[in-house]
């Protein structure tokens, strides 16, 4: 054995009994442990620090396995550090403080020994390919390759490009092609020097390979490699082929104008060992999360002992999800400049047409349709105006045509509001990106403080950490990031929508109207207003303003017992009229001017004109089917994910359930376009097992009212609006519109419950107890399920192939740090 190879499995040997030394001097026999395993451990720092400057002075090579010792010795020194630091805590930490800061301390050595480890062994196991194995490196002569597809040979190397039109043209359309013999040795890695163009951030090389085993024609199919130009570790291919390798082949996938320089072609090549000190630290964060959770008195306390703390967490988890929104949006910035983003001279269908129709004070758009379109037999019929992509007429894409006009289907308050006034202040059009966002920001913050208010009213027994993820689930599973991620008009639709339901819903439970507290006209009569410009955003949220009207009676109830009972709250006679004024007015105002604008453009109060939509579907012959509402809410709330071997982990397989017709899915090519919001916020499964007990069980005199107000606005209405979407077709970005209330209604009868079983005074305090730890350890994993399915849904929705080099550059780097074998 060599040398460096024997200092290599010692470094292995030492890292490996620091991790067993961590777990038994930190165990129950810490104490007597120290002195037998203290002689063991000084040597084995030593030894570990000794070829740690060996190796960053360049003294020592471990057989091309670089960046072993980079952070192996400085681990070694924080985690022994923190073991003897343990060893005070007694000096200046007492009582109850002192345990916690050693069960803390403990699961922190522990967790980081694991973890290091665990890099250095298993995220870093293809460092370790070569080492048993006779690999002698040796770089391919290039001059000898067959070039085949556009392939040409040069003495810097291969040239590959393809030209405009090669994809027409030739057999092996995007791929280059070339092949080379006499390798003649055993091949354990292969790594390209390939210099990339044109802004290239990754190429995909498919390999086929004749060795001993195979060796009179080509074994096609059996690996490729994502070579990526910020990643040299991406350049060099594992192979597990059997004896010599005779020949290779090689395919290059191009698109069209590429330019790539094949410089150099080696084999047998060492995988350099990278220490992801990234990757160490988010699994650490996630593991003390977890531990965190499910160890810390705080969360486990009741809500109403612990409101400082459950705001601020509050506030944190809300900050966070803004962070991502924003983060979303600043990769699709008209601008880096921020001021030069916000002088836009050209917007679409919200932010310029509908502004310009308005300023000129009309309804209808100013651009006419052409005589091509109007000539068609049916201009609604896609396939009349163009299919596959090729349009035969010209016309303004999903617009509405009606009496040889264009008008806009979409909801007027984010124009009438935000986009006009913008524009007729400062002459330009308000970017769409920004709009999204700040609608997004804006609903997220006020969907945050509604389920606050709504756990201080109710719930104040709950234990935090159970409020605070629930908060996290129904902010993560809102779908609002969605809108984010691809911001066109028809996301700030419901991005704004969004906003003004949320908005309304805070407003209305901070009015009172139900619970205890006096009724606040001001606050009733500013949920009445959201709810009514959230249905002059989106037409379907106007569910949710008949659902407030139940809302609305029971501040009548509410009233009328007041009374009944001879207090003083609402005696005046003015007050019915002011309640009903502030309740009711803004409804009627923005409804009469829904119906006014529906009447001027189609003759009809009652026609919001979807049915003249020029898109992919003749709205005005397009016949209902029961089968495209099943797949609708199958595919939005029942579709189980998969778990996958590669990043994100996580797919989903569109249903159409065999319906034998055309039904619209957006973002069909996205493997997890459709999990169900059952799978990703768990709490969805109270609706099966707990309405009828926590009816039974509560003690409430309303109740019965209050499971109404329950399945009305929780369940009847999102299920309304999962259903009138059959015609759209499936797209993600609905979400918002229904998902959010779906949660809350199902953290409502998990809440109930608990709250039955804690007022029950009959139930021993070890059972309360044991309750408790049931709670929290649903909520965390809910919440662990949450992230990972969302994360995965989000990151593949975003379509990274047509946006910016750098975002596929961040996007490759998230993952290669788990694709740890790629």
């Amino acid at each position: 054995m060599r040398a460096d190879i024997l200092v290599l499995f010692l470094i292995l040997a030492g890292v490996l009994y620091f991790t067993v030394f961590s777990f038994i001097a930190t165990g129950s026999k810490e104490v007597r442990c120290r002195k037998k395993l203290n002689i063991i451990t000084y040597i084995d720092l030593v030894f570990i620090g000794v070829v740690w400057i060996l190796e960053m002075t360049g003294v020592l090579k471990l057989s091309n396995i670089t960046g072993l010792m980079k952070y192996t010795f400085p681990y070694t020194i924080v985690v022994y550090a923190i073991f003897r630091i343990r060893e005070i805590f007694p000096l200046f930490i007492k009582g109850e403080h002192l345990e916690t800061a050693l069960k803390y301390s403990r699961f922190i050595i522990r967790t980081l020994s694991v973890l290091v480890a665990a890099e250095l062994f298993i995220f870093n196991f293809n460092s370790y390919h070569l080492i048993f194995g006779n690999y002698p490196v040796k770089e391919l002569d290039l001059s000898t390759v067959t070039a085949w597809s556009k392939t040409k040979v040069t003495p810097d190397g291969l040239k590959l490009r393809c030209p405009k039109g090669a994809l027409e043209e030739d057999i092996y359309e995007d791929k280059a092609l070339f092949e080379i013999e006499g390798v003649d040795v055993p091949v354990g890695t292969i790594q390209f020097d390939l210099k990339q163009f044109n802004q290239t951030v990754e190429t995909r090389i498919e390999v086929d390979f004749s060795d001993d085993s195979h060796s009179a024609t080509f074994r096609t199919e059996c690996g490729d490699v994502y070579v990526d130009r910020f990643d040299e570790k991406s350049s060099i291919m594992i192979c597990n082929y059997s004896g010599n390798v005779h020949k290779l082949r090689f395919w290059v996938t191009m698109e069209e104008g590429e330019r790539l320089t094949l410089s150099a072609l080696r084999v047998n090549v060492p995988v350099p060992l990278v220490f992801s000190l990234k990757r160490v630290l988010f699994l650490f964060a996630v593991c003390m999360f977890i531990f965190y959770f499910k160890n810390s008195k705080v969360l486990a306390k009741e809500y109403d002992d612990t409101r400082s703390y459950c705001r601020t967490a509050a506030m944190i988890i809300t900050a966070v999800m803004i962070w991502i929104c924003t983060s979303a949006i600043s990769n699709t910035a008209l601008s880096a400049d921020l001021i030069e983003s916000f002088k836009c001279e050209e917007g679409n269908q919200l932010t310029q047409e509908l502004v310009d129709a308005f300023e000129h004070g009309q309804f209808s758009l100013l651009e006419k349709p052409g005589d091509d379109l109007m000539a068609l037999e049916n201009p609604y019929d896609y396939s009349q105006r163009g299919d596959e992509g090729i349009d035969i007429v010209d016309y303004k894409w999903d617009h509405l045509l009606y009496n040889g006009k264009y008008y806009s289907y979409y909801g007027v308050a984010p124009v009438i509001l935000f986009f006009l006034p913008y524009h007729l202040i400062t002459g330009y059009y308000f970017p769409t990106n920004y709009a999204v966002l700040i609608f997004s920001v804006i609903g997220l913050c006020a969907l945050g403080a509604l389920y606050m208010t709504f756990i201080s009213k109710w719930f104040k027994k709950l234990p935090a950490g159970a409020v605070l993820a629930g908060l996290l689930i129904i902010e993560y599973c809102s779908g609002i990031f969605t809108c984010n991620l691809r911001p066109q008009f028809y996301e700030a639709s419901v991005a704004c929508g969004f906003m003004f339901t949320t908005l309304g819903a805070y407003m209305m439970l901070k009015s009172n109207v139900i619970g205890d507290g006096k009724i606040s006209i001001v606050r009733l009569l500013c949920s009445a207003t959201f709810l009514a410009l959230a249905v002059l955003s989106r037409p379907t949220l106007a569910l949710y303003s008949v659902a407030a009207m139940f809302f609305i009676a029971g501040g009548v109830v509410k009233m009328y017992r007041s009374r009944k009972n001879g207090e003083d709250t609402y005696k005046s006679k003015s007050y019915p009229v002011k309640y009903f004024a502030a309740a009711l007015i803004p409804f009627v105002i923005c409804g009469s001017f829904q119906m006014f604008y529906n009447y001027s453009r189609f003759g009809s109060i009652l026609d919001f004109g979807i049915q003249y939509s020029l898109t992919i579907n003749d709205f005005t012959r397009s016949q209902y089917h029961t089968h495209f509402v099943m797949v609708g809410i199958y595919n939005y709330l029942f579709n189980c994910p998969a778990l996958v071997p590669y990043f994100p982990f996580v797919k989903s397989e569109f249903q159409l359930l065999d319906i034998n017709g055309y039904y619209f899915v957006d973002f069909l090519h996205i493997e997890s376009v459709a999990i169900g919001l059952i799978y990703k916020a768990l709490p969805l499964f109270a609706y099966a097992f707990l309405p009828v007990k926590a009816f039974r069980k509560s003690a409430n005199k309303d109740k019965k009212y209050n499971m109404l107000l329950l399945i009305i606005t929780c369940i009847a209405a999102p299920l309304v609006i999962l259903i009138s979407i059959w015609e759209s077709g499936y797209a993600i970005r609905y979400l918002p519109d229904f998902a959010w209330q779906m949660i809350i209604g199902s953290l409502v009868l998990v809440f109930l419950m608990y709250n039955v079983k804690r007022n029950d005074e009959q139930v021993l305090t070890q059972k309360q107890e044991y309750q408790n730890i049931i709670i929290m350890r649903f909520m965390l994993v809910s919440v662990l399920v949450c992230v990972l399915l969302c994360s995965a849904q989000y990151y593949q929705y975003f379509d990274i192939a047509y946006k910016s080099p750098n975002l596929q550059i961040r996007a490759n780097i998230i993952k290669r740090l788990f694709e740890f074998w790629r």
